[in-house]
């Protein structure tokens, strides 16, 4: 089961989000010049039917995926902010093997201005 986690920046909640170069493997195949969508789950059970990532280039054609499509939508719903965090996890499908792709959020907890956990995932 491939996944990354990610603590959001004010970038990531205000436009789009970064994806670890090395995890573009694990999405549907980019084949240039448009966004790729796909159907993502949050752990409540709602699809996100055209979640999409591009990657955009810089100087020499260096990659830099980023979750565009779809994404302020979640990020509005979930009433997500700098500092708190998502996770994105590839599972399979035990019927046919085809990969689910889920999205979860977590709130950031603090205390006193320091962040001292995480709420449950939703």
């Amino acid at each position: 089961m491939a996944s990354f986690e990610k603590c959001l920046t004010k970038v990531d909640v205000e436009k789009q989000v970064a994806i670890p170069s090395d995890f573009i493997e694990h999405l549907p195949d980019y084949e240039g010049g448009r966004t790729i969508t796909f159907p993502v789950r949050d752990v409540s059970g709602n699809v996100w039917e055209n979640f999409g990532y591009y990657i955009r280039r810089e100087g020499n054609d260096y990659p830099k995926p980023v979750f565009q499509k779809n994404w302020r939508k979640y990020v509005r719903d979930k009433r997500l902010s700098a500092g708190d965090k998502i996770i994105f996890r590839i599972v399979r499908n035990g019927v046919d093997g085809s990969p689910i792709y889920t999205l979860a959020a977590q709130k950031k907890i603090e205390l006193f201005g320091s962040v001292v956990g995480w709420t449950e995932e939703f």
